[in-house]
């Protein structure tokens, strides 16, 4: 299955590859969790075709709980890099969201990056958003299914509007209900309303290449 799925990425002209397995400190160790990640890392690499495949960092998408900053995630972030992948709660906006967002940036030193913000629309009030956003550093993350949904859209649209960073994601998880369709973003791309957006979210990815990364990270 993932070798199928990064397959199907590369068709679709995708060059680097965040892995990014759920990881909640509540539940498991993190030291415990990066050798679990080592292990299917190891087991997967070698069925890997040079060039058949884009290139692989490694991450973890790890789920916002009170004390959060307590544990060293470090080791969390992409390859590379300083990007810790965040998701939050799936639960209305709490004001203790932001304030452990605050402490694992600082305490860590991390560049927090929220994964799919769009999907707490049906929890977030705009207010919700703006208080969550208020937190300079973080990073918004969307999926890229979301350029068609109008709702989505719209939040893209304001985020862009207002010079959020943005950062496009596939957030596949197999190849039926939740396939790679970074492909789909070149239909929508024809679509007048979008075109600029995504061309948006494109200079924002490189940007983060440039300046986030300790060395090129690659397309």
């Amino acid at each position: 299955m993932a070798l199928r799925m990064l397959w199907a990425l590369r068709r679709q002209g995708v060059h680097t590859v965040a892995l990014t397995p759920h990881f909640d400190v509540q539940q498991e160790d993190p030291e415990a969790f990066i050798h679990r990640r080592r292990a299917a890392h190891a087991a997967l690499a070698p069925r890997i075709r040079p060039g058949g495949a884009p290139r692989i960092l490694l991450g973890a998408e790890i789920r916002l709980t009170p004390g959060l900053s307590r544990y060293p995630l470090r080791q969390l972030c992409l390859t590379g890099s300083d990007l810790l992948l965040i998701e939050l709660p799936d639960r209305p906006f709490q004001r203790w969201m932001l304030e452990e967002l605050e402490n694992v940036t600082y305490s860590l030193r991390v560049t927090p990056v929220l994964a799919h913000v769009e999907r707490y629309l049906p929890l977030y009030t705009k207010d919700n958003y703006a208080a969550l956003l208020s937190f300079a550093p973080a990073v918004c993350q969307v999926s890229t299914d979301s350029f068609g949904d109008r709702h989505a859209l719209r939040l893209i649209k304001q985020l862009a509007d207002d010079g959020r960073m943005v950062l496009p994601g596939s957030d596949c998880h197999n190849l039926t209900t939740r396939p790679p369709n970074f492909s789909e973003l070149a239909r929508l791309n024809e679509k007048r309303g979008v075109r600029d957006y995504l061309a948006y979210i494109q200079q924002c990815a490189q940007y983060m290449l440039r300046t986030h990364f300790r060395r090129p990270a690659a397309r």
